[in-house]
């Protein structure tokens, strides 16, 4: 009876022990849990961080875009502008030339 006694002792043991094995690893998988939520939320909140900045990054595109479509806009017109002006200057020109001629006959005129 006494050896019987004995070998319930040692496995009641052995049992304890098991139990004390499991509720760490129980305890550990909480843990463990715990840390994969953490880096599942983290991971939520990279996305969503992400897709802002892919949103911000096309509002930039899209106003470059508009900023290159505005400068060539302007380059058109000051290259309009600059033919314009060379086209008034050459009849400006024109007209002091024949100013001139006019007044290069008068003088001839009164001179004879």
């Amino acid at each position: 009876l006494d050896h019987a006694n004995k070998l319930l002792l040692k496995r009641d043991e052995g049992i304890a022990g098991r139990d004390h094995e499991l509720e760490s690893l129980h305890l550990s998988g909480q843990d463990l849990k715990s840390k994969f939520d953490e880096v599942v939320q983290a991971a939520h909140q990279n996305t969503a961080l992400l897709e802002e900045r892919q949103k911000a990054i096309q509002a930039l595109e899209c106003s470059l875009a508009d900023f290159e479509k505005l400068s060539m806009e302007r380059d058109a017109a000051v290259v309009e502008r600059t033919h314009d002006l060379a086209a008034l200057r050459s009849e400006l020109t024109a007209k002091e030339d024949n100013h001139v001629q006019a007044l290069v006959e008068m003088d001839a005129m009164l001179a004879s």
